[in-house]
């Protein structure tokens, strides 16, 4: 059950990642004039890119041949007697197989997942086709626009603003730092200028990657120092470890 819950978490972290790379990117307005000149990637391109997504798919979903080709180019076989534990069919399914002959195996089969998977979006799809025929989108224009419609493109949503509920979820494990600048233009209620700024603090980098990095450069830092240029310590660590080695294949 705690597996299942941090897989739907990170899926559902990762869902959201790539939804707020996607609305700022695409679908926001340009901040540039670069930005607001751009233009699409040429045909060629975006074919080549549609390529390597359908192969991608591919993949994921009818694993079987590339692993069948890859075991005959590898000439891999199981462990000996035959009896092999757990085979791995892709990311769209697993094969577990007995580990004593005759037992029964539980198999998902990733073609029929992705069958499944097509009949599913297929049925939305329709469902999708129907209501829009039904109800066809018109044309409105907003007396006020929910304060989207007339406004600069400094002041449209960002990705800081986007994340915020769920920073403010993770407050504690992020460590969020926060400060508001501001510099007055006169009055109790006017405000020239306003800063905000926000430091997010990764509690993993802080307390495993970089003790780790600090202990590797520490370990290396020693090592040097056996580095003197004497032929004579090297060939002496070279025979320590030729009897090491000697010790450790007599027992």
């Amino acid at each position: 059950a705690v597996v299942v819950g941090v897989v739907a978490l990170t899926a559902g972290l990762a869902l959201m990642t790539f939804t707020k790379a996607f609305g700022i990117a695409f679908l926001g307005r340009p901040r540039s004039s670069g930005a607001e000149a751009a233009h699409e990637a040429p045909g060629l391109a975006r074919a080549a890119s549609a390529v390597l997504a359908l192969a991608v798919l591919g993949l994921g979903l009818v694993p079987g041949p590339l692993l069948t080709a890859t075991r005959t180019a590898l000439d891999t076989t199981g462990p000996a007697g035959g009896v092999e534990s757990v085979t791995a069919t892709g990311s769209a399914g697993v094969r577990l197989n007995a580990l004593a002959a005759g037992a029964p195996a539980p198999v998902l089969d990733p073609p029929a997942l992705a069958a499944l998977a097509g009949v599913l979006v297929s049925a939305v799809a329709v469902v999708a086709l129907v209501l829009r025929l039904r109800r066809p989108r018109r044309a409105v224009e907003l007396g006020w626009g929910c304060g989207g419609a007339r406004v600069s493109p400094r002041m449209q949503y960002t990705a800081t603003s986007y994340a915020e509920p769920l920073v403010r979820v993770f407050d504690g494990a992020l460590g969020v730092a926060r400060s508001v600048d501001a510099r007055p233009a006169g009055g109790p209620y006017l405000e020239e200028a306003v800063r905000f700024r926000q430091r997010l603090r990764d509690a993993v980098e802080e307390r495993a990657y970089r003790p780790l990095l600090a202990a590797a450069v520490r370990a290396g830092d020693a090592a040097r120092r056996l580095q003197n240029g004497s032929v004579h310590r090297y060939l002496a660590w070279s025979f320590a470890a030729f009897v090491a080695v000697l010790l450790a294949a007599g027992r």
